[in-house]
């Protein structure tokens, strides 16, 4: 799962859950000043070593991700 804006983490944990212990949610946001709120409760539900947070520029984070992927080679985002 990708989700572009973290906010407190409310979603990341739920869309963490949902995606079950072999998958991974990739989360983008610019600022962990509200991320940080979400954190202990990621650990809490035991869903953390699921989520991929990356912070910074959600364009130059998406550009990033579409290479990995290639390297991988996984199908690549567009967009």
């Amino acid at each position: 799962a990708l989700e572009i804006g973290v906010f407190t983490g409310y979603t990341t944990l739920v869309l963490a859950e949902a995606v079950g212990p072999k998958g991974t949610v990739i989360a983008l946001d610019c600022n962990d000043d509200f991320v940080s709120i979400g954190k202990p409760y990621w650990e809490k539900a035991n869903v953390a070593d699921r989520i991929d947070l990356r912070l910074g520029d959600a364009t130059e984070s998406l550009h990033q991700l579409r290479e990995e992927l290639k390297k991988e080679g996984n199908s690549p985002i567009d967009f």
